[in-house]
């Protein structure tokens, strides 16, 4: 049990570290043209069978562009109970980089971490928490429509913990929304 409470700690530090590296390479960026193609800075998306496992609800930020070259972070949240014995949290948090191919075609990879919880529960409600970081990725395509609606398909490989190496392949698709 100590074990879980180190990694659980680890696990938060971990979070807070990244969004804090996200937030001072934003503040730090310049950025001459605020737009993706004429599109906007700001990103929310819903992620089926993507790197926050069944689903995830997100939120990603333009840091950089040139020319045609993207720079985004991401972070996700995730919930999922299965009939009342397991409780699942997940928070994917990416940073990606996409590359336009035209102006509404853009190929993209990402990498990050995925935090989560999963409590089991026994007959008696007694909960067993394991609680993981593992490292997501992401390889895919995003097209435009109507310049503020994407979809997003992606080959979403991730695994939990490095004391179980075991990759978990996801493939997801997105839709989501774009605004300043």
């Amino acid at each position: 049990m100590r074990i879980l409470k180190f990694s659980f700690f680890k696990m938060k530090q971990s979070i807070l570290s990244t969004l804090f590296i996200f937030l001072a390479f934003s503040a730090m960026c310049e950025r001459k043209d605020t737009t993706v193609n004429s599109h906007n800075n700001n990103f929310v998306f819903l992620e089926m069978l993507g790197s926050g496992g069944v689903y995830s609800v997100n939120y990603e930020r333009l840091v950089f562009h040139k020319k045609n070259n993207y720079f985004t972070a991401r972070v996700g949240f995730s919930y999922v109970g299965a009939l009342g014995s397991e409780l699942i949290y997940t928070a994917p948090v990416m940073v990606n980089y996409l590359h336009a191919l035209n102006k509404n075609l853009f190929v993209e990879a990402g990498v990050g971490i995925l935090a989560g919880d999963v409590k089991l529960y026994d007959g008696a409600k007694q909960p067993a928490t394991p609680k993981y970081l593992g490292m997501a990725t992401a390889v895919g395509i995003r097209f435009y429509a109507m310049k503020r609606f994407f979809c997003r398909l992606d080959a979403t490989p991730f695994f939990l913990s490095i004391f179980n190496p075991t990759v978990y392949m996801f493939g997801g698709i997105s839709i989501g929304y774009n605004f300043k």
